[in-house]
């Protein structure tokens, strides 16, 4: 008869060896543990708490008054060179929840006590009567303490990253509190959790993931979505990255020469081809001649455009659709613009007597609309905002992405309320045509 093979050990997690932080007592295999905190659990049990998720939590529910339904002990880790945002980790780092139920005016206190299990001081966050945080570096301990208290100003965890448009700048620090506060109103309202199913929730947090993957000027957009923060008018550093767009780029080089192939004839019907399209001059010749007054506010106010009527000089227009980057979705252009277009528009003088028009300046613009109309889809994006993916090349169904199209924003505002269209704006004068 053959010996019975020996049973090889149990593989200890790496979370497991991490534990012991009460006073050094082994608290997973250690039943006679002072704290008793995981008798009865089995091993995997304590696997369920997300540290970052939870912190971000933590730092809401207790800053905003609202209560924290915790449904069972647990406890979660993170170790060195993990990121919090921008911040390190620079040693372990332990959440526990050591009490189930709903706990309100939630209460933070730095403590210190020392480990005989690591041989070296730990530096705690008490969280109520239910938790505690235990940090092997202090560093780690105050900066996470002063992420909970809600400390402004806090570049280690957010960056110093910022973003100028016209007057207003933003930063990620600016984003997270003013989408915090949006998250916080609807957990009041009873709508975050009951209405909003977990793809819509992450709407909310789409600015920052953008942010993350470098993609400012889309993070910036959404934001302004978010928050309703109306009209944007371009300057010169959002028209340069516009601008810098090769696709649309190239695209409005086309479109230039297809004009300078054309700019002699009579078009006496509108005039287009597969990709491009000019108008027919006799429509604007007619309005001119029967509208003399539209004429003048148009020609002598077009730099400010306080009465400039769109269209009325418009005469031809290049884009770039949704069905041109369908496969290349997840890029800082497309991903802040979505399609776009650009048109042009006369500026000049108009010769009664010879019933000629003169122009003197071609004006560039750009009106692009910030709205989920149709059935456009947004790409990809993580469901972390502290893993934003790099930038793919198709619609992904993996499972660890939330694949995004417009009806997903449609149904979060008809939900929520939240989301104000606007429009991102700006002319510009071109030197020759």
């Amino acid at each position: 008869m053959k010996p019975r093979a020996e049973r090889a050990p149990a593989k200890r997690s790496a979370l497991v060896e991490l534990i012991p932080l009460h006073g050094g007592s082994d608290l997973i295999h250690n039943p006679q543990s002072t704290t008793g905190l995981f008798d009865g659990m089995e091993e995997g049990a304590m696997f369920m708490l997300d540290v970052k998720k939870s912190l971000m939590s933590l730092r809401l529910y207790k800053n905003y008054q609202i209560s924290l339904v915790i449904d069972s002990k647990k406890i979660g880790a993170l170790t060195p060179g993990e990121k919090f945002f921008k911040y390190e980790i620079q040693d372990k780092l332990f959440l526990i929840y050591e009490k189930a139920g709903k706990f309100s005016n939630i209460n933070i206190e730095k403590t210190e006590k020392y480990s005989n299990f690591y041989d070296a001081t730990m530096y705690q966050i008490k969280l109520g009567d239910f938790g505690l945080i235990n940090c092997l570096s202090e560093k780690d301990r105050d900066i996470i303490y002063d992420f909970l208290s809600g400390k402004e100003n806090h570049s280690v965890l957010f960056g110093s990253e910022t973003l100028k448009i016209n007057e207003k700048v933003y930063t990620c620090e600016r984003i997270y509190r003013d989408i915090e506060e949006i998250e916080a109103d609807l957990i009041k309202k009873n709508v975050y959790y009951k209405e909003l199913n977990e793809k819509e929730r992450f709407i909310l947090y789409l600015p920052l993931n953008m942010w993350y993957r470098g993609y400012y000027y889309a993070s910036v957009f959404m934001y302004n979505w978010l928050t309703g923060g109306g009209d944007i008018q371009m300057d010169e550093e959002l028209f340069k990255f516009i601008d810098s767009w090769q696709l649309l780029k190239e695209r409005n080089e086309e479109y230039l020469s297809y004009v300078e192939k054309n700019k002699n004839r009579k078009i006496e019907i509108d005039l287009e081809d597969d990709k491009f399209r000019l108008y027919d001059l006799n429509d604007l010749r007619g309005k001119i001649l029967n509208e003399k007054v539209k004429l003048e506010l148009s020609f002598e106010n077009i730099n400010n455009c306080k009465n400039y009527v769109i269209g009325d000089l418009n005469f031809g227009n290049c884009s770039v659709a949704e069905e041109d980057f369908v496969f290349d979705i997840n890029n800082p252009h497309s991903t802040s613009f979505g399609s776009v277009s650009y048109r042009y528009f006369f500026e000049g003088e108009y010769d009664p007597q010879t019933r000629t028009i003169i122009v003197t300046k071609v004006w560039q613009e750009i009106n692009d609309k910030f709205n989920f109309d149709g059935l456009q889809p947004l790409g990809a994006w993580s469901r972390s905002i502290f893993e934003p993916m790099e930038p793919i090349s198709h619609v992904s169904v993996l499972e660890d992405k939330y694949n995004y199209f417009n009806d997903t924003f449609r149904s979060f505002h008809y939900k929520t309320g939240i989301g104000k269209d606007f429009e991102i704006k700006v002319k510009k004068k071109l030197t020759s045509l």
